[in-house]
């Protein structure tokens, strides 16, 4: 084997190595990493041997050195909330802020309205939290507990410092305008800006090349949806979506002639007659039926139903329906007292803390009754 062959197999299986043995990072080598490089030589005169080592630039006898520069690279993505309820106040959406580049880096965060809201949001309480998870992990949509708080007023206080190749995740809390109706949505923009790690310094990108000096290009590319988001500049943002699900009720009542000779009244065993010549005479059993939808996405709580009967008629029996309903609301004995008007000895029905479902857009309403017969007078 020639000497050349030699030097070519050595630096192949030096090349080997090194690729076994060096870390991983999200763009390659970290930042500032010093790279060196050695080289031999040899050659014959006559019956001597020669050899160069270790000859670096300009003829020094050192090896060849630069530092890996620094990539600023990140993305934000946001998050979507639904069923939002007019009038909800404190509610968290996520931002997920990956660092991207090969050095660990800090950020910025400032937050902006969207421009395509139909609706008010202010800032919660809580403002902003955030915490900072390993390579690979995914934000979760609930905040956990012992966030960090992040304050935007002052944020050299509560900077996030985020290795390479690790998850920022940003939560945000607003209130929902109470004059939000169903269906409606509203955005809210994060950008995200790099700072040096664990200040708020911004980095300076660009100079003249120095390869023992670590320099700073940001490659994340085209801007996101905040106004001050642009090209390769060190920052990005996304927007979240606050969706609102509100309940749309209504009801109605109807009456329907169950029998003509009073039977029946007392249990629901007995349907609604069919018949066309049965009459609401005295001592017919009549049944009202109230009828309880709801329309909307969101969900209807706490329905309470209250029903005071007529003086002409006696309350016989009640029953709420166990369809539509998330909650059946809890029917209540029948209780006696004064009819608005005049009169004594009218029944008051009651049926508390009903729930009805909201619907999907698109979807049927959905349909919980509350039916009650009576004797007439």
């Amino acid at each position: 084997m020639t000497r050349l062959t030699k030097f070519t197999a050595g630096l192949m299986g030096a090349t080997a190595l090194a690729a076994l043995s060096a870390p991983a990072y999200a763009v390659g080598t970290a930042a500032g990493e010093s790279v060196q490089n050695t080289f031999s030589l040899s050659y014959d005169t006559g019956t001597a041997t020669n050899t160069i080592t270790n000859d670096g630039q300009g003829g020094n006898d050192a090896p060849t050195t630069f530092v890996v520069d620094r990539v600023v690279n990140l993305t934000v993505t946001g998050s979507t909330s639904d069923d939002n309820a007019p009038g909800d106040t404190n509610v968290p959406v996520v931002f997920t802020v990956t660092n991207l580049g090969n050095d660990e880096q800090s950020y910025t965060l400032a937050t902006e309205l969207g421009d395509t809201t139909d609706f008010a949001l202010t800032n919660g309480t809580t403002g902003i939290e955030y915490e900072v998870l390993a390579t690979g992990s995914t934000c979760s949509a609930v905040p956990p507990s012992n966030l960090t708080t992040y304050d935007e007023n002052t944020p050299a206080t509560s900077v996030p410092v985020v290795p390479a190749d690790s998850v920022l995740c940003v939560y945000v809390y607003q209130d929902i305008a109470s004059t939000a109706t169903d269906g409606q949505s509203a955005n809210i923009d994060l950008i995200a800006t790099t700072t040096g790690s664990g200040t708020t310094t911004a980095v300076t990108y660009g100079g003249t090349n120095d390869p023992l000096t670590v320099q700073s290009v940001a490659l994340e590319g085209a801007p996101g949806t905040h106004s001050a988001d642009g090209t390769d500049d060190g920052a990005d943002s996304a927007a979240s979506i606050y969706n609102v699900g509100a309940a749309q009720v209504t009801a109605i009542k109807e009456v329907a002639l169950v029998s003509q000779d009073g039977s029946g009244c007392g249990a629901f065993t007995q349907a609604v007659t069919t018949s066309t010549t049965e009459l609401y005479i005295p001592g017919a059993c009549v049944e009202y039926t109230i009828s309880v939808t709801n329309a909307g996405t969101g969900e209807a709580t706490d329905i309470d139903i209250s029903d005071t009967l007529p003086i002409e008629v006696d309350y016989q029996s009640a029953l709420v329906s166990t369809t539509g309903w998330n909650v059946a609301p809890t029917l209540q004995a029948a209780s006696t007292g004064a009819c608005n008007g005049g009169g004594t000895g009218c029944d008051v029905v009651a049926a508390i803390n009903g729930e009805l479902p909201g619907v999907p857009a698109g979807n049927p309403s959905v349909t919980g009754t509350l039916r009650i017969r009576a004797l007439v007078k």
